[in-house]
């Protein structure tokens, strides 16, 4: 509880919890530049903060291809969200309840191959419907998305936030294809509302990488303001 990395998670909390207007519900949306950066993982830890927090939360794994929180959380799901949007069936038949947090958690999709591309579903109508009605009934949901420069998943997710989270890591992403995945976000960087940078060394005798120098330039292109440090 004392590490950086968890100090890092409550700290963007905290900056999401002061950015919370009387609306009844947000959609956050979590996303990285790369692969393998920890987008799912911090967005599973600030789902659970949110939850243990008395928070009605839903974490929903919306990395269709990869469906790495779908394999951690609920190995042995049958189905998920891309399931109930092909077969035209209620969302809520497939969202999972974790009894220790209260943490609610939608699957991204079963082991069976779906009858529906992926790029088609979540650009459909239905797919931004499911969202919607979502919303009518969770304050908080988060999204951890796919990687935003691989493919374009993540930026038509982006559509439909409120927020974005945006992660990079220290030392092995370099700042120019950080700055790039931004830039695809195009009118949605106003939605960045801050930066985490991930793996970061705790042994300061390795040097600290100086955050405001690195991203100077891709904070002012999208108006957002540093958030945390990611061990």
């Amino acid at each position: 509880p004392q590490c950086v990395y968890a100090e890092a998670v409550r700290k963007v909390c905290r900056e999401l919890g002061q950015r919370k207007s009387e609306e009844a519900s947000r959609v956050i949306l979590v996303a990285s530049a790369l692969p393998d950066e920890g987008s799912e993982s911090f967005a599973s830890n600030i789902a659970h903060y949110f939850a243990v927090s008395a928070q009605e939360t839903l974490l929903v794994d919306c990395d269709f291809r990869g469906k790495g929180l779908t394999r951690e959380l609920t190995p042995r799901n049958s189905s998920g969200l891309l399931d109930q949007i092909a077969a035209r069936a209620p969302i809520d038949d497939v969202i999972l309840r974790d009894n220790l947090t209260g943490l609610h958690f939608l699957p991204a999709s079963g082991p069976t191959p779906i009858p529906l591309a992926i790029a088609t579903a979540i650009r459909s109508a239905e797919f931004s419907r499911s969202i919607a009605g979502l919303k009518s009934r969770f304050p908080i949901i988060v999204l951890s998305a796919p990687p935003l420069l691989p493919i374009s998943d993540a930026r038509v997710l982006a559509e439909l936030a409120d927020e974005i989270v945006f992660l990079t890591a220290w030392h092995r992403t370099p700042k120019s294809l950080a700055k790039k995945a931004l830039t695809l976000l195009e009118a949605n960087q106003k939605k960045v509302v801050g930066a985490v940078l991930t793996d970061v060394a705790e042994d300061q005798s390795v040097g600290v990488m100086s955050f405001a120098a690195i991203f100077d330039e891709i904070r002012r292109a999208a108006r957002m303001s540093t958030m945390a440090r990611a061990a």
